[in-house]
């Protein structure tokens, strides 16, 4: 029992370990304000998942926003990211606002889609709880992101500190949408692939920041670039926004 405890101990080391050379490897510096901030270097076509819903209610600071404002902000996101990040494979993932058809989000998708066909849509469509005692039970949007992500990077604020419950999580659907086509559409049982994900490490876990034009002025930053912050210790993508 001890031994496995040991070996549990340096695997989880290495993994650490491995994590972090690959970033500092795959880093450039830059001086900015007179401090080396580290700028990720990510190869063309990579995969970054979007965990829409996380970062659109950032973008206006507002929880509450109506759907036409979800869906303006949806846009302005996907307006960036394509100018931004033209040679990277993007994904946004989001979940449906249970008030609203099936119908009707899907219309709405593959319109959006239509309009900026560089990237993929997908949506985590079910219905959830509204005890908020319950909080992680609506969280299939995270879990199909974590899946998505599997091969590549994921980007939110989001600290997965419920992770582990996330195989509660009831089936849902999910569908993925492209250049206004449905190419996927499946049932998803959390249970049958949540041994397939884990939590986000230093490596492929990109937290974000929104600046607007001012900001971005004063902080040298670029849209659409990725940076690993002064400790070290967590890397960012830039959005700016005019």
């Amino acid at each position: 029992m001890e031994y496995d405890f040991i070996i549990f101990i340096l695997f989880i080391l290495l993994v650490l370990i491995v994590s972090y050379i690959l970033v500092n490897l795959s880093a450039t510096n830059i001086i900015i304000g007179g401090s080396i901030v580290k700028k990720l270097l990510i190869g063309d076509n990579a995969k970054i998942v979007i965990d829409g819903n996380n970062l659109i209610h950032q973008l206006s600071e507002n929880y509450k926003l109506s759907d036409n404002e979800f869906n303006t902000n949806l846009k302005i996101i996907s307006s960036i990211l394509t100018i931004n990040m033209p040679k990277k494979d993007i994904h946004i993932v989001i979940k449906n606002n249970p008030k609203i058809t099936f119908e009707e989000t899907f219309t709405i998708i593959k319109e959006i889609s239509d309009t900026f066909p560089k990237i993929t849509y997908h949506v985590a469509y079910g219905s959830e709880s509204y005890d908020k005692s319950q909080h992680h039970l609506k969280a299939r949007d995270d879990l199909l992101a974590l899946y998505l992500s599997i091969d590549g990077y994921i980007v939110s604020k989001d600290r997965y500190n419920d992770f582990r419950k996330f195989s509660n999580i009831k089936p849902f659907y999910h569908f993925e949408c492209k250049k206004g086509i449905e190419i996927i559409r499946e049932k998803i049982n959390p249970k049958d692939i949540f041994h397939k994900i884990s939590t986000p490490n230093l490596g492929n876990h990109l937290n974000f920041k929104i600046l607007n034009q001012l900001d971005a002025k004063k902080s040298k930053l670029k849209s659409g670039e990725i940076y690993i912050d002064k400790e070290g210790t967590s890397s960012y993508l830039v959005l700016i926004i005019n």
